[in-house]
């Protein structure tokens, strides 16, 4: 889990942090691409990142090419606004 904060420019006010994104690595096989896409509906600043190495896919955190198929076919149909990366 990683998070991205951004703090308010300098005002009279007391100094706020307000949060931009939040990320989840490891996306693999153990969940449901829906599920994943469910959860960037509800939360749109949620962003999944996919973990590749040849050597470790099918292995917890590294998803396999099936799955980044279904993923990529659940994001596809969110018009762009479910955030993945790719690690």
């Amino acid at each position: 889990i990683y998070l991205i904060m951004e703090e308010t420019p300098p005002t009279k006010q007391p100094k706020t942090t307000r949060l931009r994104a939040l990320g989840f690595c490891g996306a693999d096989d153990s969940v449901s691409p829906m599920f994943l896409g469910l959860i960037s509906n509800a939360y749109p600043f949620v962003e999944f990142g996919v973990l590749f190495r040849p050597d470790k896919e099918g292995e917890p955190r590294y998803a396999t090419v099936s799955f980044v198929e279904k993923l990529s076919q659940v994001a596809t149909k969110s018009n762009g606004t479910m955030k993945l990366a790719a690690h």
